[in-house]
């Protein structure tokens, strides 16, 4: 009976073991898993993960990494020397009456110029002061307003700009950064959540200019980091649609 008893015990705790590691790898295959979101208005979806096909109108250049599920070679990694991301002008980035654009950014620790381009669609030629819309960081080291997050959007031929509260990123963490206009109010959202908005009503205006990724359209600025999971709507996401895609990332 004794020696029943200590079999029926070893059994137990192999049967635990196995069911543990069972659920250990559920759970790792869990956290790689994209989920579809099934939010309408999706123009256009980069996913930064060196796949090509058909139609594609991006040119890249920059190391491919492991993403925020550490599935390998699913992010682009650029170094704030030469990397960037050009993606050509067409259509399905170019909404005139609402409009999100959303991309996970893992940001470096740098100083920056204090406006460094992690998303630009600009003017066709170098007029900062009117771009079709962009996304931009402060470096954490920057002397002012450090770890930044900012939205341009020009609409009726004048540039609103909103920004973050300083330090709202520190190096090394994901952020999903979305910024929508529903016609009449730019909002810009991180992780989620609401930080900053304006109205500015009126239409968008569109340049007939290539989108830029991690560079300063014109000029030969760079902003490292980690970048995935570009995409863009043809119209303003709701609240709970951005945390949305925050949740399943």
């Amino acid at each position: 009976m004794k020696y029943f008893a200590i079999i029926m015990l070893l059994f137990f705790f192999s049967c635990k073991d196995k069911n543990q590691s069972k659920k250990n790898e559920e759970t790792k295959n869990k956290e790689v898993v994209r989920k579809d979101t099934n939010i309408s208005g999706l123009t256009y979806h980069s996913a930064f993960d060196g796949l090509k096909g058909e139609g594609d109108y991006e040119l890249y250049t920059g190391i491919y990494k492991q993403d925020r599920f550490n599935a390998d070679k699913k992010a682009i990694f650029l170094d704030g020397v030469s990397d960037n991301g050009v993606i050509e002008n067409n259509e399905n980035i170019n909404s005139k009456g609402q409009m999100t654009v959303s991309i996970w950014y893992k940001p470096d620790s740098y100083k920056g110029n204090g406006y460094n381009i992690i998303v630009s669609k600009p003017n066709t030629e170098d007029k900062p002061e009117t771009n079709q819309f962009v996304i931009s960081s402060i470096g954490n080291l920057y002397p002012s307003v450090p770890g930044t997050f900012k939205f341009f959007l020009t609409v009726n031929g004048k540039q609103h700009i909103v920004k973050t509260k300083p330090n709202t990123w520190v190096p090394g963490n994901w952020y999903l950064i979305t910024a929508t206009y529903d016609g009449s109010r730019m909002t810009l959202y991180v992780n989620g959540k609401v930080l900053a908005g304006r109205k500015a009503p009126g239409k968008i205006d569109t340049y007939d200019s290539n989108l830029f990724i991690g560079k300063t359209p014109y000029k030969e600025f760079y902003t490292s980091g980690s970048y995935d999971d570009l995409k863009i709507y043809n119209r303003a996401l709701t609240k709970d649609e951005v945390m949305t895609l925050y949740e399943n990332r």
